[in-house]
């Protein structure tokens, strides 16, 4: 009898304790992420928002009991028509181009609470050999963008006429598709230059395809994208709103501390998305590049704005401004810093950490 004792009060012991992490566990997980819906303005998940997808694998998203979901809409107006119907919880959209469809037939209510990429983000691109030195020389030429439901066709638009010409008959334009796509059409001369954005040209540097660029003198302080919700869902779920803005804030500060791992996490999260060469390494490799692009814009070179995700009044006055739009009164009602102190609160050395720790 004496020799059960011992196994048997073993065996309790053991598994009492084992019982107390797991009942912990359970607790915490028995909590079931509330699943929120993303509409992507682009036409496929793209590195260009890396710093709102990665947090689904990093779990900043469940942090606040949250799971997102991203659909890919195609344009901007495609995008605001989802949150305005309910498809989507959430959007990221360019000011400008909300504020060309506001101008033109009304936007619904919809307010922008956190800017995760800041201006200026926009270029045009030449081959390195065209006889091009600028904007100017572009009259009578074939431009290219992306599509015409996206960001960079409004502001492209806008340099053509701040060179002095007329955007609808000065010169002419031509879709020719996203990243590398688009290289090869400007490698192969069917377009003089491409207007496109940082992660877009990373893409294509990414390629082994050569640019240049050129100049745009005191580029506007125009082109940030923020994340949008339909102003009734904030008033009623503002810790949603909350939950997403920490959570993105949380991942542009480990892109920013580690842009690879950052590359290793998308590819993790999105392996369809992934560039299509030969190994983990060489798409994390490829990945990197766009997304070192498009990171020192995830925090404002304003003095004034000290906060992740903080949004300038003086933005949406340019972007108005420089797209020449007058009939859209007081531009605050489409944004909001209400939710940005909370949204800032958290710890960002154990983000740091664990991105100088994280594979890569």
């Amino acid at each position: 009898m004496k020799r059960n004792l011992l196994p048997l009060a073993w065996l309790i012991a053991v598994a009492f304790t084992l019982c107390l992490p797991t009942a912990g566990r359970a607790a915490s997980e028995s909590q079931t992420p509330k699943v929120v819906a993303f509409a992507m303005p682009t036409k496929a998940i793209a590195p260009l928002a890396a710093n709102y997808l990665i947090p689904e694998y990093l779990g900043y998203y469940r942090d606040s009991g949250l799971s997102a979901r991203f659909t890919p809409v195609g344009s901007v107006s495609a995008a605001m028509a989802a949150l305005a119907d309910g498809r989507a919880d959430f959007a990221a959209l360019p000011a400008d181009g909300l504020l060309q469809i506001a101008s033109k037939s009304g936007a619904p209510p919809i307010t922008a609470f956190y800017e995760m990429t800041y201006p200026f983000k926009y270029g045009v691109a030449v081959n390195p050999s065209s006889p091009l030195k600028s904007i100017a020389e572009l009259r009578g030429k074939t431009i290219g963008v992306s599509n015409f439901g996206t960001s960079e066709y409004v502001m492209g638009q806008a340099l053509i006429r701040a060179a002095g010409m007329d955007p609808a008959t000065d010169v002419h334009w031509l879709a020719v598709g996203e990243g590398v796509t688009a290289g090869i059409a400007l490698k192969q001369e069917r377009i003089a230059a491409y207007i496109y954005w940082d992660t877009g040209f990373g893409q294509i540097e990414a390629a082994g395809i050569k640019l240049r660029f050129l100049p745009i003198k005191d580029p506007p302080d125009v082109g940030g994208i923020f994340i949008c919700a339909r102003t009734q869902f904030l008033k009623e779920h503002p810790e949603e709103a909350i939950g997403i803005g920490q959570a993105i804030a949380k991942a542009s500060l480990f892109v920013q501390t580690n842009p690879r791992a950052a590359a290793y996490a998308y590819i993790k999260e999105f392996p369809s998305a992934a560039p299509k060469v030969a190994s983990l390494q060489k798409q994390v490799d490829a990945l990197e590049i766009p997304i070192k692009w498009r990171m020192p814009l995830y925090r404002s070179k304003d003095p004034a704005l000290t906060q992740w995700g903080q949004i300038s009044g003086k933005e949406w006055t340019e972007t108005a401004a420089f797209l020449h739009l007058t009939n859209l009164g007081d531009l605050s009602r489409f944004y909001t810093n209400d939710l940005i102190g909370r949204v800032n609160q958290f710890d960002q050395a154990k983000v740091v950490q664990q991105a100088k720790t994280a594979p890569q």
